[in-house]
Order: C-alpha cells, then sequence, then structure tokens
C-alpha cells in the first residue's frame, strides 16, 4: 500500500529531526541516541519513500520489511544500547518505533504477491 509507505517516510522524517541538534552552536559531543535517531529516520524514509514510488511489488515489499525492522530495533534500542533513559525521548522512541513496524508489516502484508 503505497499510503502506508508514505506514512513510514513522515515518520521518518519525524525521527530524523534530530539532525537539527548538530547545528546548535556549542551542543557540543553528538550522544549515541542522537546518531541511532539520526540513522534509523534515513532509514525510515528511503525505505517509505522507495516503497511508494517503485512499480515493482517486490522491492516495496523488501523496503516495507526494512521500514519494520528499523521500528522494531528503535523500540528496543533504547535498552540494548542503554542510553540514559529520559521518559520523553523513551516514548518518542517506543512510539515511533511501534507505528514504523506496524505500517511495514501491514503494508508488508497487504502487497500484491510477487508472481513468475
Amino acid at each position: 500500500m503505497k499510503v502506508l509507505s508514505w506514512i513510514i517516510a513522515i515518520v521518518g522524517l519525524w525521527e530524523f529531526g534530530d539532525i537539527t541538534a548538530l547545528f546548535v552552536p556549542d551542543f557540543g559531543k553528538i550522544p549515541d541516541v542522537l546518531w541511532n535517531h539520526i540513522i534509523v529516520g534515513l532509514i525510515l524514509m528511503i525505505a517509505g519513500i522507495w516503497a511508494a514510488r517503485t512499480s515493482n511489488v517486490g522491492t516495496a515489499k523488501t523496503m516495507n520489511w526494512i521500514a519494520a525492522g528499523a521500528g522494531l530495533w528503535l523500540m528496543i534500542s533504547s535498552f540494548i544500547l542503554r542510553y540514559p533513559i529520559i521518559n520523553a525521548g523513551l516514548w518518542n522512541d517506543l512510539i515511533v518505533g511501534v507505528i514504523a513496524f506496524v505500517l511495514g508489516v501491514w503494508a508488508a502484508l497487504t502487497s500484491p504477491r510477487v508472481t513468475g
């Protein structure tokens, strides 16, 4: 479903928005959590846009599964990488991760079957 893929791209843009911290003067060392947000956001944007714009069903399905995997990673990365738990940041990661995971799986499973 193209609409779901576009929503995944928008969710990725939300997560990628942390890149603005790189341009804040005197921000200091960029923490790992920020890099994780930037990379996962970029993956979600690329996968979502690619899945929405391609006419190849197999490629779209693969991109949606990649988005689902990135969403799953986002949900568990705060615990695996042992980030300092900040309530707002943790909830953001969990909510964005769930949205990306659910939409990615939904889009992949509702795609037409690849024949041939």
